[in-house]
C-alpha cells in the first residue's frame, strides 16, 4: 500500500485507441468517445471498463425472467403433496 499520495497523468483517447492500448498496471485511461474509465493491468488491450453508477442502475432496472423458476417451484410444491394457489 502506498504511504503517500501519488500524482498520475490523466490519459484519454478515442474508443478505438483505448481498445488497442495496454498501458501500465493501475493506470486509468478515459475513453473520450464514450466518456468511460478503463483500468489498465499492463497486459489486457483496453484494460477493464469501470462500471459507472448509471450503468449499474440501468442493469438493475431490467426485468429478470423468472417464469422457469416459478414453474419449477410449482412442480416441487405439487410433488411434495402441496397445492399451488391460483
Amino acid at each position: 500500500m502506498a504511504t503517500k499520495p501519488t500524482r498520475f497523468a490523466q490519459m484519454g483517447d478515442t474508443t478505438e485507441k483505448v481498445k488497442a492500448y495496454t498501458g501500465i498496471p493501475k493506470q486509468l485511461v478515459v475513453d473520450t468517445s464514450k466518456w468511460k474509465i478503463h483500468l489498465m493491468d499492463g497486459a489486457t488491450p483496453g484494460g477493464y471498463e469501470v462500471a459507472m453508477s448509471a450503468d449499474v442502475a440501468a442493469g438493475l432496472a431490467q426485468k429478470v425472467d423468472t417464469s422457469e423458476l416459478e414453474t419449477a417451484l410449482k412442480e416441487l410444491i405439487v410433488e411434495f403433496g402441496g397445492t399451488v394457489p391460483q
